[in-house]
């Protein structure tokens, strides 16, 4: 049936589907964390139920063996001896089927809120023809700007404001350290002496004319036999890598028995910025996919990363919407000249 109500609100605008895939994404969040809270639960509460179940059986066979004695015991002590590891085994079943289902349920409505989040966006793709558009700009847009996309900018320091523009690229206007190990011009070298000819009397070095005037001290930082300094300035710290020695016979155990940690460095994604190829770290453990962990800033060049379909498709949009309000306004001003 045809809705005749003039005021209906308009559910095809973006402002709607930004208020609807903001909503799912904190939804999403809320569920990966959710998620990840019951993984490091599981792990925690079967590594504890094997480590202090053992024990307390270690413990009690020790000493029904050693102070009972097994000649003294009874149909007690042979049901604890015989069914004790069986109680512990079930036990840790029941705890693992228990928050796999918990899991799973999250799981489920996880994977449920990213096909909503999916068809949001098509509809929204629809909605502004952003497909169609794209495509058009494949094809007949600019191969340059295809290829070569502007490079954000990066941080620059105090020195990125006073650099002279007169300048050719590749050189700053910074002067070189004077530790450098570098040829510098030196002055106005006085004109050579003629050397003596044969026939004239070779005077010996000890006696000099009065009007020669001393020859000018070489410092040590023009002397020929001149060489870098070392120690010049304080070299910077060096960082040896910390490797991660090899577990224990019992972690390996354990790794077996409980599955490998996801805290672990080796079981987590290393955040590397796009930009400048920085290492920011290390993703929260459990992170599965980098799309999970959305859009995040590099630390050194400051830098966007991440972000998934759904910036995108918005920031398009919002370009989209700034051309045609900018279109608008030359319309209205050629129609009032």
């Amino acid at each position: 049936m045809v809705s005749l109500w003039p005021w209906r609100a308009s559910t095809d605008d973006a402002a709607t589907f930004e208020k609807a895939l903001s909503t799912l994404a904190s939804k999403i969040a809320a569920s990966t964390t959710k998620r990840d809270l019951l993984r490091a639960r599981a792990r925690r509460a079967k590594v504890s139920w094997t480590l202090y179940g053992g024990f307390a059986y270690i413990l009690a066979f020790v000493v029904l063996t050693l102070v009972t004695g097994y000649r003294n015991w009874g149909a007690v002590e042979y049901t604890v001896v015989a069914c004790g590891p069986i109680f512990l085994y079930a036990v840790r079943t029941a705890l693992t089927a228990w928050y796999d289902y918990r899991l799973n349920r999250t799981e489920t409505y996880l994977a449920t809120l990213l096909q909503e989040r999916d068809a949001t966006i098509e509809k929204l793709k629809l909605a502004t023809k952003y497909n169609s558009t794209q495509q058009l700009l494949e094809k007949y847009g600019s191969q340059a700007a295809i290829e070569h996309p502007p490079e954000p900018k990066r941080g620059g320091g105090r020195g990125d404001d006073t650099r002279n523009p007169h300048l050719p690229p590749g050189r700053t206007g910074n002067a070189p350290p004077p530790t450098a190990n570098i040829q510098r011009p030196r002055g106005p070298s006085a004109p050579m002496p003629p050397l003596p000819s044969p026939s004239q009397p070779t005077r010996s070095p000890s006696v000099r004319s009065p009007a020669s005037p001393p020859p000018p001290a070489l410092t040590a930082e023009f002397a020929p036999n001149a060489e870098f300094a070392p120690n010049a300035f304080t070299s910077p710290a060096q960082y040896t890598p910390q490797t991660a020695g090899e577990g224990r016979w019992y972690d390996r155990i354990l790794d077996a028995l409980l599955g490998e940690d996801e805290t672990l460095a080796k079981n987590r994604f290393a955040l590397i910025c796009a930009h400048c190829r920085l290492v920011n770290g290390q993703a929260p453990p459990g992170t599965r996919a980098l799309s999970d962990l959305g859009e995040w800033r590099c630390a050194g060049c400051g830098g966007k990363n991440g972000g998934g379909e759904v910036e995108k498709v918005l920031g398009e949009i919002v370009k989209g919407e700034k051309g045609k309000e900018e279109e608008s306004g030359d319309d209205g001003e050629r129609v009032r000249d």
